[in-house]
């Protein structure tokens, strides 16, 4: 259960930390404490404690933009749930929505879907919490899906042990049945990245052999000739193109010449 004294107590403890430089603003409230403190380091952090009743609210504020949140307290303003600076949930037994279909019931969490529901407003994914349209979306149900693993239908950047990978190839063939992936690159470094036991012409060649046999062993699935080059300068590639156009999905890479101008 949440104690105010115990946790006034605690906010004073991590005030006295040695890595606590100063403590830049608190906001005491009954059901929640939080401060924002300047570290040693020079690095800004917060601390939020929170309650039963709160914990909702204070994972809104915290998980989403700031104009995101303000557009919501605005809505909540017009809605009545709108109390001391912030988006309040008490009045929300107190009203239950009969009649629009579009709350969800009332409960002693007050999760973040019910907090959109009593706004009218379809739930709003953290990821989606920017200001960028969502809650216009969300007015009228129309806010997207996020992607999930299963709409993940393969991996197009995997290193082997040709080079720098850790993974061999029966633990490839298995995460491909545990994903259900319907293909997969194996894009090893080229010779520039010696730190990466990048391939010489000679091994991407053998690399290629290897790769073509693969492809005839697995039909469930698509096995990609891949390769990640590295480009070493204007114009200039690990690999000639007579190489490159044996590669199946060749990617681009810069691990150096980080001095080029933008013109380059």
């Amino acid at each position: 259960l949440y104690d105010f004294e115990r946790s006034e107590k605690l906010l004073g403890e991590i005030r006295s930390l040695n890595f606590i430089k100063r403590l830049l603003s608190s906001d005491i409230r009954k059901e929640n404490i939080s401060a924002r403190f300047e570290t040693v380091f020079g690095i800004e952090i917060e601390f939020i404690i929170s309650s039963d009743k709160n914990w909702a609210v204070d994972m809104l504020y915290t998980t989403g933009s700031k104009k995101h949140v303000k557009k919501l307290e605005r809505i909540a303003q017009k809605k009545g749930y709108f109390k001391s600076g912030r988006i309040d949930t008490a009045g929300f037994s107190e009203n239950s929505g009969e009649g629009t279909g579009n709350y969800l019931p009332a409960d002693d969490e007050f999760y973040e879907k019910n907090i959109y529901s009593r706004l009218n407003l379809q739930y709003i994914s953290p990821e989606l919490r920017e200001d960028l349209g969502e809650i216009e979306l969300a007015e009228n149900f129309l806010v997207p899906s996020l992607l999930t693993m299963e709409d993940i239908k393969g991996d197009l950047h995997i290193h082997s042990r040709w080079s720098d990978g850790i993974i061999g190839l029966h633990d490839m063939v298995e995460r491909v049945k545990k994903f259900n992936y319907e293909y997969i690159a194996i894009t090893d470094h080229t010779e520039s990245s010696y730190y990466g036991r990048g391939l010489d012409a000679k091994r991407v060649q053998e690399k290629i052999n290897y790769i073509n046999k693969l492809k005839s062993r697995f039909k469930d699935f698509y096995i990609l000739m891949g390769s990640e080059i590295e480009i070493r300068g204007v114009g200039k590639l690990d690999y000639p193109e007579n190489i490159i156009k044996k590669i199946d999905i060749a990617i681009g890479a810069m691990h150096s010449s980080f001095l080029n101008t933008r013109a380059e």
